[in-house]
């Protein structure tokens, strides 16, 4: 029998028709075991061969240029296998220079001939300076990553030059800042944290060319354009946003990150990374020491990590190894001849620094030390001890029987100690004796003593809560581990464990389930759930309602009414249920039902789900424990975030920068008298947000002029030209200094003022009395003129050249309130404001 080679097959790939995309070809049967007994070399099989490839960039990493040709060897009889077609000229490569007293094999800028396979390429190192792409982002040789930050310059660069070039809206600037830029810098900046001090310095830079395309004075604050008015997006806030929910993706996700962490949430120890993964003793663990490092002195990484969780560690946490028989196993089996150093907390915030005496007896908890005091701790981690001579805490002393020639008797201290509060702080053989008898070990005390303090609390506390939960469900009531045992203990569990005792042997059940969520989006959020069984004589034999926390959404609420259902069945129903889906290949579509069409049955269950909200009894909560598709859920201080974590943290984000804004102190007087919300939507309300126009442009400049009091006034025009304009007055009267509110103040405008209050006056009264007949045209009149809008100019109350400016009193829309509806409130007020900016910009 003749079986092909791996040469004919490929030359059978080869031949197959090029017109074919992919479709069933015939090739010679191989047959894989040659003791059949069964001759194969007639018959043929048919298999579906693409005869179409694509293929993308491929990196190799490799330690040497030997190690990196024969992988390219490897790689290049792939692509002969695979009829691939590679352009190996346009291969780079990117050299990691050694450092120090070895000297590079390879300089940059000299041609490198490499083996790629069958062939050789001549290929031009990339210079250290320079970068090279990877997936769209650029890499350095030396981790610098300054390819990365004049990219983002010139990026910023090339759009102020476009901006100041062309005719250009205000949405079309902040379109393509917020949905090209900010992007494309936070693709680049993917494997780099951005500086503060870098961002801000873009983040100006890009502002102070939207000022000037606005016209506005280059001193307006920058914390204008970040709130509702524009709506800018902050290169500082949109990088938070990125790295923390990237964090929180990747500690929760099965990766290398997520599995060398413990499940306390602290790195694990070089031991126990040796074990999980079963690397030997003989590789040195560079590659892991190296993130402790990078954890340790890279303090971004840290402060995304303590925003997530609230934390305020200065140190990357790493657990800590307990002292215990097998720990000394493993000593013994490692050939350390060398005691292993310990720490004990006994008497915290006390410690002891030890090491054990011999045949540690480990069937009892207490067991004797030799103590050492600290004598220093140097600036290299390295703590220096020596054996204690008597202390308060001495439990019994030491002596040897023959000292050794001139030495002087001495007696030493022991002190018994519990073995589960001990821990080891150094195994190995790298301490150092002086020759005062000093030993010098190389770890970080008070890093090891914040992570056995950590450590300790948590393998406590944790274990005991949970232990004490599922001891009182077990004893208290033999409810169904399978369901009900992911929820805390209360009254509402007892009462859902009864119905489920009831209807465990019934082979028909009709459930009506509704939901309820009220207060949406705010603080005071509530969502309820339940449900209602009927029996074949159309009567109610159980009713059940609960609250729910945690992740307030109609849909969660709906379908955790369908959840309740399904755990009273019988436990055999709801096998039944999957194993029909299964079977059948289903597919469940669940329809929420708007309307309850008069459904007596609809009707009760969404009554008793409205009035749960008022409920004082317990909710049904679900452990957190048994979310396994999330390890880690951040926090807001002790308060579980319950919405997606990029969305949270941009809110958080804006509601910052609001703030900022509120606090400026051209505000400080409107502060607690303006209805910002409303005022804010009328400032913003420019047109449908896909439609710009130059009228809308300029409309817009208008409106925040006059907010921010920009207008071009004489008092202004004389900063810029004074030597022209220093003894000018307002050209109308030629009396006073012609400012922002004398324009509007001047005894030659006050036709004109007076004209722009009544028109104001008049829209909104007529406006009030389209809507209703309850009221008459002369009782609206004399309640609007009680709000006391005076035509002049006060330092803290409001006017009516505030009104001008665009605020929107809390006392106007008080008075709006009586007659109108929020839509109809604001749909009034935008009428009115707009006629106000309209007979503004006519003065």
């Amino acid at each position: 029998m003749k079986y092909p080679t791996l040469d004919e097959w490929i030359d059978n790939v080869k031949s197959l028709p090029n017109n074919k995309a992919s479709g069933p070809s015939e090739a010679p049967k191989i047959a894989l075991n040659k003791f059949y007994g069964k001759d194969t070399s007639e018959e043929t099989e048919k298999l579906t061969i693409s005869s179409s490839a694509y293929m993308d960039d491929t990196q190799w990493l490799a330690p040497s240029q030997n190690n990196l040709e024969k992988i390219l060897e490897i790689a290049d009889f792939f692509y002969k296998l695979n009829d691939i077609q590679v352009n190996k000229e346009k291969s780079e490569l990117l050299v990691r220079y050694k450092q120090g007293r070895y000297r590079p094999k390879l300089k940059p800028h000299e041609p490198v001939t490499l083996r790629f396979g069958s062939d050789s390429i001549f290929i031009i190192p990339v210079s250290p300076r320079s970068s090279i792409r990877i997936l769209g982002v650029y890499f350095d040789e030396r981790n610098t990553f300054q390819s990365t930050i004049k990219r983002i310059n010139d990026e910023i660069n090339e759009l102020r030059y476009k901006y100041a070039r062309k005719r250009i809206t205000d949405k079309h600037m902040i379109y393509i800042f917020n949905s090209v830029i900010i992007p494309r810098i936070e693709y680049w900046s993917q494997v780099k944290v951005l500086t503060k001090k870098f961002m801000d310095k873009i983040m100006n830079r890009f502002l102070s060319t939207f000022k000037k395309k606005l016209r506005l004075l280059i001193t307006t604050p920058n914390k204008i354009f970040f709130n509702k008015i524009y709506n800018t997006k902050n290169i500082g806030d949109n990088q938070d946003q990125a790295k923390i929910t990237n964090i929180l993706i990747q500690i929760n996700d099965v990766s290398v990150l997520e599995q060398i962490l413990s499940d306390d949430g602290l790195l694990l120890n070089t031991n126990e990374i040796r074990d999980k993964f079963n690397i030997p003793t003989i590789l040195a663990l560079k590659w892991y020491r190296k993130i402790i490092t990078v954890l340790n002195t890279n303090k971004k990484i840290l402060s995304s990590i303590n925003r997530i969780y609230n934390t305020n560690y200065t140190n990357c946490l790493i657990t800590t190894q307990q002292f215990s028989r097998e720990s000394e196993a493993d000593r013994i089996r490692k050939n350390y001849t060398s005691k292993p150093i310990l720490f004990n907390i006994d008497n915290y915030p006390n410690y002891y620094v030890d090491t054990p005496k011999k045949n540690v007896d480990f069937d009892t908890n207490s067991f004797t030390l030799e103590h050492y005091k600290i004598d220093s701790i140097s600036n290299n981690n390295k703590l220096e001890i020596s054996r204690c001579q008597g202390c308060n805490n001495t439990t019994s002393t030491y002596t040897p029987l023959r000292p050794r020639r001139n030495q002087v008797q001495e007696s030493f201290c022991n002190i018994e100690c519990n073995i589960s509060n001990t821990s080891i702080l150094y195994t190995g053989q790298c301490t150092t004796a002086t020759r005062d008898k000093h030993r010098l070990i190389p770890v970080d005390l008070n890093l090891h003593l914040h992570q056995v303090i950590n450590s300790t609390s948590s393998i406590i506390n944790i274990p005991t809560i949970r232990n004490n939960s599922t001891s009182i469900i077990n004893q208290s009531h033999n409810i169904d581990k399978q369901l009900l045992q992911h929820f805390e203990v209360n009254s509402k569990l007892e009462a859902l464990h009864i119905i489920q005792q009831h209807l465990k042997d019934e082979d028909t059940l009709s459930f009506y389930t509704d939901s309820s969520l009220i207060n949406a989006n705010t603080q005071a959020a509530s969502m309820t759930a339940g449900f209602i069984r009927v029996s074949d004589t159309n009567l109610i034999t159980h009713s059940f309602t609960t609250t729910i926390e945690n992740w307030p959404s109609s849909l969660r609420a709906e379908l955790f009414a369908i959840l309740l259902s399904l755990i009273v069945s019988p436990y055999g129903f709801i096998n039944n249920v999957v194993s029909i889906i299964k079977a059948k290949n289903l597919t469940l579509r669940f329809n929420k039902v708007k309307v309850h069409n008069n459904n007596y049955f609809n009707e009760r269950i969404d009554q008793e789900c409205k009035i749960a909200h008022y409920n004082s009894t317990p909710a049904l909560v679900i452990k957190q424990q048994y979310f396994d598709n999330i390890q880690f859920i951040p926090q807001w201080g002790s308060i579980p975030i319950e919405r997606k974590l990029r969305k949270f943290v941009t809110e958080s984000s804006n509601i910052k920068n609001y703030l900022s804004f509120l606090h400026l102190p051209q505000n400080y007087k409107y502060k607690d008298v303006v209805n910002w919300d409303i005022t804010l939507w009328i400032l913003c309300n420019n047109g449908e947000k896909a439609e710009t126009n130059f009228e809308q442009h300029r409309k817009m400049i208008f409106k925040y002029k006059l907010l921010s009091e920009q207008l071009a006034v004489l008092e202004k025009t004389k900063q810029q030209y004074y030597d022209i304009y220093q003894d000018s007055n307002c050209p109308l009267c030629a009396e006073e200094k012609e400012t922002f509110t004398y324009i509007w103040l001047c005894p030659y405008q006050t036709e004109v003022f007076s004209q722009l209050y009544n028109n104001f006056k008049n829209t909104l009264i007529f406006g009030i009395l389209n809507l209703t007949t309850d009221v008459s045209a002369q009782q609206l009149n004399d309640q609007f003129d009680l709000l006391l809008y005076t035509k002049s100019f006060h330092a803290n109350n409001i006017t009516f050249i505030d009104i001008i400016k665009g605020f929107v009193p809390i006392t106007l829309v008080e008075w709006l309130q009586k007659y109108t509806t929020a839509t109809q409130r604001r749909k009034l007020l935008i009428k009115a404001f707009d006629k106000l900016y309209e007979d503004s910009l006519e003065l």
